[in-house]
């Protein structure tokens, strides 16, 4: 990562575990558990650090992500692959339900 300088900065943040999640919505039994039937909505970002949220989405699909692996040419390989690593797990997101106008 290159170092900032006057016109970029570093910005570093904490990705959240399938753990995370779990402890935030209360998973565990008890008066503090989310409902099954309560969406799952997203703000995402506008920028990187910045003060204000884009519109918000809804998850509408997840599941490990697949990686590329390179290819293996001490082992005779010579085309690289998508593999499932279960290294990532991905959520997928749509903006919710409704009636927009055409841009």
């Amino acid at each position: 990562m290159p170092p900032p300088s006057d016109r970029t900065f570093v910005h570093t943040v904490q990705a959240w575990t399938v753990g995370d999640l779990r402890r935030a919505l209360g998973l565990l039994p008890g008066p503090d558990a989310v409902p099954d039937h309560v969406a799952l909505v997203v703000i995402p970002a506008e920028e990187p650090g910045g003060q204000y949220a884009a519109d918000a989405q809804v998850i509408f699909a997840a599941g490990y992500a697949k990686e590329w692996v390179p290819p293996n040419f001490a082992a005779g390989e010579r085309e690289g692959h998508w593999a499932d690593l279960r290294t990532t797990f991905e959520l997928s997101l749509e903006f919710p339900s409704g009636t927009y106008e055409r841009t």
